[in-house]
């Protein structure tokens, strides 16, 4: 998916640039060859995937066991 969102959506300069949105999300291109671009932004991309996806089931996770505190104090 991110291949295809950098492909289809990223221009090769200015604003919306990979680099630029790369360097938006905190991930700087500039010392990486051109060739390696777009692999390392995929692979960064998926590290921040997968990070947002631990952070969620992490707060999920502590909103249910609140909750069933709440109900096992209210019982």
């Amino acid at each position: 998916r991110v291949k295809t969102l950098s492909a289809m959506h990223l221009k090769t300069s200015g604003e919306g640039s990979m680099e630029a949105v790369a360097m938006k999300l905190g991930l700087d291109l500039t010392d990486v060859p051109l060739p390696d671009r777009d692999e390392t932004f995929r692979k960064f991309c998926m590290t921040k995937s997968k990070e947002s996806e631990v952070q969620i089931r992490s707060l999920i996770r502590s909103v249910l066991e609140r909750v069933q505190t709440e109900l096992t104090v209210g019982s």
